[in-house]
């Protein structure tokens, strides 16, 4: 066993969660793996995403990976208890909104999650609602955005927010629930200009960090290797420039 850790989402949008291990845990060998041939999880039922979300973590099992970030708040949502039950010897560490972030700095302001349908049906993050409960929340299930982030098609990105997101753009603050989003963390910072953007990146990366200290493993020389299920070539490439932008 090593210091590696795999690393999954339904397709790029797990990048934000990735620069932020790079920064906390330099020393890991770290598997990407980008389920593009899927994407988007959010438009699928629980079941279908379930079965996606084994296949996937039955690849980086098999690349001796001893810790496995879910970079994704629906796969987390809809499959993690059922993995830590399947999985015992594999540490899962889950990606959900900051609902509890927004809960403890600014409960009683206007706040807008931002998600998939299927995440803001999930049981799971109906129970942080409850758990942490922010008296003007308001969610948007974002079909088709994650879709136009994978594309880099950031014309189409800003017509998404003037049709969708216009009736919330007072709001006080943003809660990115889907690891797409703080990818476009600046675009969506010019047009909710006043409102503070919360987005739990960097809570995940610590949570890894502290994880993999308990295994007292050894560290790695750090290298990021990179697959994708659709075996296109132009995914490494969007990859790359979101690792780098």
């Amino acid at each position: 066993m090593k210091y590696q850790i795999g690393i999954f989402d339904s397709g790029i949008g797990g990048v934000s969660v990735l620069k932020e291990l790079i920064k906390v845990i330099p020393d890991s060998n770290i598997f990407y793996l980008s389920d593009s041939k899927n994407c988007p999880y959010g438009d699928k039922s629980k079941e279908v995403v379930t079965e996606i979300v084994f296949q996937n973590v039955e690849f980086l099992r098999s690349l001796g990976c001893p810790l496995i970030v879910i970079a994704c708040n629906t796969a987390t949502a809809t499959a993690i208890n059922q993995l830590r039950k399947t999985y015992p010897d594999t540490i899962f560490i889950g990606t959900e909104p900051a609902i509890k972030m927004v809960y403890d700095s600014c409960s009683d302001k206007e706040s807008l999650l931002l998600a998939t349908k299927l995440t803001l049906d999930c049981e799971r993050v109906q129970g942080l609602m409850q758990k942490y409960p922010i008296s003007h929340l308001k969610t948007y299930a974002c079909s088709g955005l994650a879709d136009l982030i994978e594309e880099k098609n950031q014309q189409g990105i800003q017509e998404y927010f003037q049709q969708h997101f216009t009736p919330y753009q007072q709001v006080d603050s943003v809660i990115l629930g889907c690891t797409h989003y703080p990818l476009i963390k600046k675009e969506l910072q010019n047009f909710f200009s006043h409102a503070t953007i919360f987005d739990g990146s960097l809570g995940i990366a610590k949570e890894t960090k502290r994880k993999l200290e308990l295994l007292n493993l050894p560290k790695q020389e750090g290298t990021i290797t990179f697959f994708d299920t659709s075996k296109e070539k132009k995914k490494e490439e969007i990859f790359k420039f979101y690792l780098q932008s």
